[in-house]
């Protein structure tokens, strides 16, 4: 999974294997998934922490033309 992302996998995320069979290492039966989530409820704090993952997963969602489209 960190060769086909092209970086080391953070904290935060682990690989599944989609059919359970952990020595299948087809990326085709890899799942990235993340462990974080906020620690707090606060409006501030969620903003905070959606903007990372998308920084980090979806980084050409946060492009300022992209930004101006949606209001």
């Amino acid at each position: 999974m960190e060769r086909a992302l092209g970086r080391p996998l953070t904290p935060d995320e682990n690989v599944h294997h989609i059919n359970g069979d952990r020595q299948d290492n087809r990326l085709a039966n890899l799942e990235l998934w993340n462990t974080s989530q906020p620690a707090g409820q606060r409006i501030d704090d969620k903003v905070k922490w959606a903007t990372e993952l998308l920084r980090l997963y979806a980084p050409e969602l946060l492009a300022p033309a992209r930004l101006g489209a949606a209001s």
